[in-house]
């Protein structure tokens, strides 16, 4: 999703921008929008306080977290995401519907 490393903020502060998106030119395609409609239905009702306390929580947040002076942001290495989330991928068959398996990617090798 992104090309470069996200940065983390200290808590309290202002929006940081997370990194610049990829430029797609092709609309998104039927796994991508399954993976839209999964988030949304299972975040769409979080405030942003709860969304705050849930990625903080997350071992990308607390490792960039660790090395952080306060009131500064750190950067968030994208591998540190990659590898979380592959992590993350094997627990949620039993909780993801079908549909949205194949949006995320279940059963990449890559």
């Amino acid at each position: 999703m992104f090309d470069n490393d996200a940065r983390g903020v200290a808590a309290g502060g202002r929006a940081a921008v997370v990194g610049e998106p990829r430029r797609d030119e092709e609309p998104l395609g039927e796994a991508e929008l399954n993976t839209v409609g999964y988030v949304l239905s299972r975040y769409g009702g979080l405030t942003g306080r709860d969304l705050v306390n849930l990625t903080h929580s997350e071992e990308p947040w607390r490792r960039a977290d660790s090395a952080r002076p306060p009131g500064t942001s750190v950067p968030i290495a994208a591998r540190w995401m990659e590898d979380y989330f592959r992590s993350e991928m094997t627990t949620m068959p039993s909780s993801m519907p079908p549909k949205y398996r194949r949006g995320c990617g279940m059963g990449r090798t890559s």
